[in-house]
């Protein structure tokens, strides 16, 4: 996998396909901690790194949303996340466009902002959304 993360409840993984073209998760058994099948959701591009809204200090601005950077098509996709069963589904509003390679992805800890890091001209993207939807934000 491209990335790989635990919820802050210990009950699901996430990870990134090797292709990158697809989110994974699973449930994690609460006794042993061994994954336990779940599914996955195209990204519709090649994904490279992710972050969890619910990893966030801030309550107000934590959400259970995942965002994904897809490198080859310079955008970040976010989903919703079914927080019984992990599932993720693609959000209406949750596309915005970054400069040219986005090889990582950051939201920050207190705010409504998320931050990529793009191979092109070595920037970065500063990118805003609504916890409460998890949408982009203009």
């Amino acid at each position: 996998p491209n990335g790989i993360a635990i919820d802050p409840t210990g009950t699901h993984l996430f990870a990134l396909a090797p292709a990158g073209d697809a989110a994974l998760w699973c449930t994690l058994d609460p006794t042993t901690g061994a994954p336990v099948p779940g599914g996955q959701t195209r990204t519709r591009g090649p994904a490279v790194d992710f972050a969890l809204g619910e990893d966030l200090t801030a309550p107000a601005f934590a959400s259970p949303h995942l965002y994904v950077a897809l490198e080859g098509a310079a955008e970040v996709r976010g989903f919703g996340r079914d927080a019984s069963t992990g599932t993720l589904t693609p959000l209406g509003g949750g596309v915005a466009d970054t400069a040219p390679g986005p090889i990582g992805l950051a939201l920050h800890p207190a705010a409504p902002f998320a931050i990529t890091a793009n191979t092109s001209g070595q920037s970065i993207t500063r990118l805003a959304y609504d916890p409460p939807t998890g949408d982009h934000v203009a």
